[in-house]
């Protein structure tokens, strides 16, 4: 799978072949297939309010809650590859108080907008390991008429993000992330894999290794 995304990992991957008790795998290998590059994630930093990080237009500050809003993203479909260092979708807790994040960090309302025409063929949603990729409606964008965008508000703790948009197309469960993000060879992505393994007598299957890449 990319990136620890488990909504479209390749499965039933069979070994090229097998030599000294080593089993090979290459482009020969039944149900082989590729992944798309994508793009590198997009982020946005809430360790710290007290000034603004990258990617935050403002912060808004009411009696019980702060609304922390992110600068309106573009598609970048059609757009060049620029080099951005990323965490490949990955998010940590911290802040830039306390030691203690997981108990010291605080909770902000984080506002997200897509600059888009309305798209009919399909859904669009909010993707990263915080949303877990999943194709729910707590991560499906609204789309605003009035601004030209889709918008979505979601209540996170305070840290570091990497997210990114994909379209849903209709009927489907398909993330077609690179409809926002463009596709390009150069992205540096994690691969992870999972081999297992079972005797014909068996009646399940042992997970024997599990292992990860970058490329």
């Amino acid at each position: 799978m990319q990136n620890a995304r488990w909504v479209d990992a390749h499965c039933n991957i069979q070994p090229s072949y097998s030599k000294n008790n080593v089993v090979y795998f290459d482009e020969s290998a039944k149900n082989y297939t590729t992944f798309d590059g994508n793009n590198e994630f997009r982020y946005f930093d809430i360790r710290s309010i007290a000034y603004q990080t990258g990617n935050i237009a403002k912060v808004v500050h009411d009696s019980a809650t702060v609304h922390v809003f992110l600068i309106p993203d573009i598609s970048r479909r059609y757009t060049q590859y620029l080099t951005q260092q990323d965490i490949n979708g990955r998010y940590f807790i911290s802040n830039d108080l306390y030691s203690n994040y997981n108990t010291e960090s605080e909770y902000y309302y984080v506002h997200f907008s897509l600059k888009s025409d309305p798209i009919a063929e399909g859904a669009v949603y909010l993707i990263g390991n915080f949303t877990n990729y999943q194709i729910s409606p707590k991560y499906k964008m609204q789309y605003n008429y009035e601004n030209g965008q889709f918008e979505l508000t979601l209540l996170l703790k305070q840290g570091y993000y990497n997210y990114a948009y994909a379209l849903v197309p209709n009927q489907t469960n398909n993330l077609k992330i690179s409809y926002f993000e463009g596709n390009h060879s150069e992205t540096e992505n994690e691969y992870q894999g999972l081999i297992y393994y079972k005797e014909e007598s068996d009646r399940y299957f042992r997970l024997l290794h599990v292992f990860t890449i970058s490329k």
